[in-house]
């Protein structure tokens, strides 16, 4: 009797992209090309191609592709002396035929499941966890492979440390969602994934995907009570599209955040200086995280990942720096606190020079002292929102062949439904 086992692999938050990002490490675009903030593509000159636009057009299926090297979809280049194969996004490997994605379903004696993901960026120095779970090192993927940089996690379906998979009695079917997190464990971005793994044994009926909002601890946490400190001197504005942040913002928004200084405080000084602005989670304890927009009056690199413009001096009385909207591991809540010098005199909070930044980011970094004869105040302004993780639905499904190896021995034909943002694999045993 022919049995199915059905597992969807990939699901990318806020984004229809396929798993390719540049937004990940800028330096996956090759050949003098850039990344498209927007869709994380790279952009190509007329000379290449690609994703990453690592395809010389010259060179494309040359003599030395004749005999058909690359397997799974990809493309073949070749010189006079070698070829090489360009994957697309679900294969790796020298001819492409290594899923990135792979997953291994038993059911006797212990049910239990196996996940191995290969991430694609050049170097992974994130994380990738059971959702719930990025606290528990146990529930942490572990590296398998330091050449492919391939992770691999098995979990029982009953597990006292990292839960128990979703268990849907009508298809006696076991799910379990996890988040692969390429900048770090703290903050999510647009560019990560979701990966939900269901082992089922009796039929195949996974054929769309839905991604409602996800929070990636389980935690749907409303910013509650208001946390926000205004000055009558100092105005700290966030804007999404112009419009003012007000509760809530959707992941990967751009977030203007701009600290002005108001009428009154105008009738008071002369100039401001943002000594340094943070984001925390608007925990307390172990619980806390935080990153930095500005540090001893320098943009800091906690953030480069999501910065799209950095701070900058707008004029003496006005600081402004943009950034895609980030949420943390254990919180929907985002705090921005900035403090800012207020100074009677404008020389006090004169123009410095950020280390070795050969334009310097006006009114910001560490400087030679000078005497300083203006009067000036530290005043500290802060606002709160929400991050929502927007779901998408897709229902239209493309189909690629190929071949797995499963864990009884043989090959076995599968099919891949491309279903939107969702990869749903089908392995028929």
């Amino acid at each position: 009797m022919m049995q199915l086992l059905v597992c969807v692999l990939s699901t990318l938050v806020a984004t229809a992209v396929g798993k390719f990002n540049c937004r990940r490490d800028e330096s996956m675009c090759l050949n003098d090309s850039n990344c498209n903030d927007d869709d994380g593509i790279c952009q190509c000159s007329a000379l290449y191609s690609g994703v990453d636009c690592s395809i010389v057009e010259a060179e494309k299926e040359q003599s030395l592709c004749s005999s058909g090297p690359c397997l799974n979809g990809a493309t073949c280049s070749s010189d006079s002396s070698t070829y090489k194969c360009h994957c697309t996004d679900n294969y790796f490997g020298t001819n492409c035929g290594t899923l990135r994605y792979s997953i291994i379903c038993v059911s006797t004696p212990t049910p239990r499941m196996t996940l191995r993901i290969t991430p694609q960026v050049p170097s992974f120095n994130g994380t990738i966890f059971v959702e719930g779970k990025v606290k528990t090192t146990a529930c942490h993927m572990t590296l398998v492979s330091g050449t492919t940089q391939t992770y691999e996690l098995t979990l029982t379906h009953i597990h006292s440390t990292c839960g128990n998979a979703v268990h849907n009695a009508s298809t006696d079917s076991n799910t379990r969602k996890f988040y692969v997190l390429f900048a770090s464990n703290s903050i999510v971005l647009t560019s990560d994934e979701v990966v939900t793994a269901i082992c089922d044994d009796t039929h195949s009926t996974a054929v769309t995907f839905q991604l409602s909002n996800i929070d990636i601890d389980g935690i749907l946490s409303p910013v509650g009570v208001d946390m926000s400190i205004k000055d009558e001197d100092v105005n700290l504005t966030l804007t999404v599209l112009g419009s003012p942040v007000s509760s809530s913002v959707n992941l990967g928004d751009d977030i203007n955040a701009t600290i002005e200084m108001t009428v009154a405080g105008m009738l008071k000084f002369e100039a401001l200086r943002v000594e340094g602005c943070v984001a925390s989670n608007t925990l307390t304890g172990g619980d806390l995280k935080s990153v930095r927009f500005i540090a001893a009056s320098c943009p800091s690199s906690d953030v480069d990942i999501v910065m799209i413009q950095k701070p900058k001096k707008d004029s003496d009385t006005k600081v402004s720096f943009v950034y895609d909207a980030f949420k943390f591991t254990n919180q929907d809540a985002v705090s921005v606190t900035c403090t800012v010098k207020m100074c009677t005199e404008a020389t006090t909070c004169g123009a410095v020079q950020c280390g070795s930044e050969s334009q310097p980011y006006t009114g910001y970094g560490r400087k030679k002292r000078v005497v300083q004869s203006g009067i000036f105040l530290e005043k500290t302004v802060r606002t709160t929102y929400r991050v929502q993780t927007v779901g998408v639905q897709r229902t239209n499904s493309t189909q690629v062949q190929g071949i797995f190896v499963s864990n009884r021995g043989n090959d076995v034909p599968l099919s891949f439904n491309i279903v939107g943002s969702a990869i749903v694999l089908v392995l028929f045993l």
